[in-house]
């Protein structure tokens, strides 16, 4: 005879909302967003607001909602200062789009090889 073990509860659904400034970030956390998601859809799924506009919306959230944003979709020479500007707003999260048969960047040269032998 076989033995079911019940299922653990399901999560309860959670809010993500995406918003492009402080206003609509205020709005969307008095509304119940867990997630508050900063990025500007006129310049793309993965379009970036400005760090100012950033930093001024995590300031306001002040902790009432995990916050993350979108550094864009910069050039492979560029991701690692976008990434480090939008991380430096106090956002919760930041999200970067990596084209196609991009290398990811390395914040360390890799290790040597296993010595022969």
């Amino acid at each position: 005879m076989t033995v079911l073990t019940p299922l653990p509860e399901a999560a309860p659904p959670r809010l993500l909302v995406s918003v492009r400034d402080v206003a609509e970030a205020e709005l969307a956390c008095a509304a119940g967003a867990d997630l508050v998601d900063a990025k500007d859809p006129a310049r793309g799924a993965l379009g970036a607001l400005p760090v100012a506009t950033v930093r001024a919306l995590v300031e306001r959230l002040a902790g009432r909602a995990v916050t993350s944003a979108v550094a864009g979709e910069p050039a492979p020479g560029d991701m690692a200062s976008a990434v480090r500007a939008m991380a430096a707003t106090g956002v919760d999260y930041v999200k970067v789009a990596l084209p196609p048969g991009c290398p990811l960047p390395r914040s360390r040269p890799p290790p040597p090889p296993p010595p022969a032998g």
